[in-house]
């Protein structure tokens, strides 16, 4: 009944329905995916945090800024009073040359890792160049297209919203001490407020 549509429309323009059909058949094997992230590297997120571990399944709250051109980037995450163990505070200062993480079981105990004179801050979202397009999800009544870039003992997924390609909903780390989620409740791609990326008292020995 629905006859060879293919050889009634190519039968006009043989070469320019042949390359339709091809784009058409690369579409379909590709599934037609969505344009890929292409999220900026200046940034400041505040939002929701997940913890999945096995039977453990946490929640709190927290912020996730980064400052690329200035060497900077922070991640602090906060859960209740009942799992102060699972408290990160990540401080990335490669403009003094320094990483700050303060030992989430004793708030006065800060570690300080020194870095090269020459290392600079590796791209937040460099792993979105080569990741894979995994398909949509629906986060917190929110449809997303989600991306997956694994590794050896790590899997990163970034869940972008669907009409833009510069803005992250969730973010994802899966390695062998658990599964982390950040879901983006506020996103602003303006640079983030210096006051942010402060080395806290503890840490300055």
């Amino acid at each position: 009944l629905q006859g060879d549509w293919s050889s009634d429309v190519c039968s006009s323009d043989l070469t320019e329905c042949r390359f339709a059909l091809v784009i058409f058949a690369l579409c379909a094997i590709a599934l037609c995916d969505p344009a890929r992230p292409n999220i900026t590297e200046v940034f400041y997120g505040r939002g929701q945090v997940e913890f999945h571990h096995h039977d453990m399944h946490q929640f709190g709250e927290g912020h996730f800024a980064c400052d690329q051109p200035l060497q900077k980037a922070v991640e602090a995450y906060h859960f209740d009073e009942f799992h102060q163990e699972l408290n990160t505070y990540f401080l990335q200062r490669f403009d003094l040359h320094r990483i700050f993480d303060i030992d989430p079981k004793d708030h006065k105990e800060c570690n300080i890792r020194v870095l090269p004179s020459n290392e600079t801050l590796p791209s937040i979202w460099a792993w979105t160049a080569v990741a894979t397009y995994k398909g949509q999800d629906v986060v917190r009544n929110k449809h997303a297209d989600v991306w997956i870039f694994q590794a050896p003992g790590i899997s990163l997924e970034v869940g972008m919203d669907t009409k833009d390609n510069t803005r992250p909903f969730f973010y994802a780390r899966d390695s062998a001490q658990g599964r982390v989620v950040f879901t983006f409740d506020t996103w602003d791609a303006r640079q983030p407020a210096p006051e942010l990326f402060e080395v806290p008292h503890v840490c300055q020995k």
